[in-house]
């Protein structure tokens, strides 16, 4: 019998052990792969809130989708302008402080239209001396003055100052704002069998500007239409419950149809049915008929009308001769 001692049981244990180089490919496989490449194309998905965005990459210049579903980290940064800079809105960015920590300037400001990061004020990885370093800010804008914005980013506002040669850049989660030629950087996993990458992470940069302008507007009309549709499906539902509770009260349709005859000129079928309700076999109606033939009233109205004209004529023209006998 062989025993193990420890320093053959630990040869075992590290040649059990993994790579370094077989971690750093298990941890890219986990995380994804850099893929970068341009925008070909977007379209909406039927239903949901998915898109479905086309690329060609930089690498094989070969076209993939790319299914942006609501769990994809997407944000699609584009330059703006100061327009964008409102009240209630959240901005970022690396400011300078000047020594009394008072007051602050910024040459980028960044717009964050979709979520925003948390409010923060810290010093950035380089700075040495904080009466004079640069800041890593974050937070929303409470006051906007011309040139001067007051920024929630802590328990008190800072100043931050800003001027025409300020870049704005926007940052959003909306895909709508991705166009065609725009640039695409990817953290994912190309799936070559589908022609398909499965994106964690989505990072465009549009090759426009964006304008306050025209988004404000747009995000005016969209919200329109959303209303729209709210109203027009509201409405339905209305209409459907008062025909549902009308088809409770007639669920027959006898009211209805009693209706649709009354419109038609059909005034005389209610009395129609009532008749045919009291008599039901016509027993009282052909008693009625013989009595009345019994009696020499049951001849017709048009029998009738010729002879009484004719006798009605008669005694008209003999009426002279009576008067000479007379």
């Amino acid at each position: 019998m062989v025993r193990s001692t420890p320093v053959l049981t630990a040869l075992v244990a590290l040649a059990l052990l993994p790579s370094s180089a077989q971690l750093a490919d298990a941890q890219t496989k986990k995380k994804g792969e850099a893929i970068s490449g341009t925008v070909v194309s977007i379209e909406k998905a039927k239903t949901g809130r998915s898109y479905m965005l086309k690329m060609k990459t930089k690498s094989d210049e070969i076209e993939y989708d790319v299914p942006l579903v609501p769990r994809t980290h997407l944000v699609v940064s584009a330059q703006g302008d100061q327009g964008f800079l409102k009240a209630n809105a959240h901005v970022g960015g690396i400011v300078t402080a000047d020594q009394n920590l008072a007051e602050f300037e910024c040459s980028e400001l960044f717009v964050y239209l979709g979520t925003p990061p948390p409010p923060q004020l810290k010093l950035t990885a380089s700075a040495e001396n904080p009466s004079a370093g640069e800041f890593e800010m974050s937070g929303k804008i409470v006051e906007l003055q011309k040139g001067v914005a007051q920024i929630q980013c802590g328990q008190q506002p800072i100043k931050v100052s800003y001027g025409e040669t300020t870049v704005i850049t926007v940052k959003s989660t909306d895909a709508l704002l991705i166009k065609e030629g725009d640039v695409v950087e990817i953290e994912g996993t190309i799936v070559k069998s589908k022609q398909q990458i499965n994106a964690n992470t989505v990072t465009v940069t549009s090759a426009e500007p964006i304008t306050s302008r025209e988004y404000f507007a747009a995000q005016g009309d969209q919200k329109g239409k959303s209303a729209k549709t709210a109203g027009t499906a509201a409405k339905t539902k209305k209409d459907t419950a008062a025909e549902g509770s009308s088809k409770e009260a007639d669920p027959f349709g006898v009211l209805n149809k009693s209706k649709t005859k009354a419109k038609s000129g059909g005034g005389a079928a209610t009395p129609a049915i009532k008749e045919a309700e009291s008599d039901p076999f016509g027993v009282l109606k052909n008693k009625a008929k013989a009595k009345a033939k019994a009696s020499g009233a049951g001849t017709d109205a048009s029998e009738k009308s010729k002879p009484a004209t004719k006798k009605a004529d008669k005694p008209a023209k003999d009426e002279p001769a009576k008067a000479e006998a007379n």
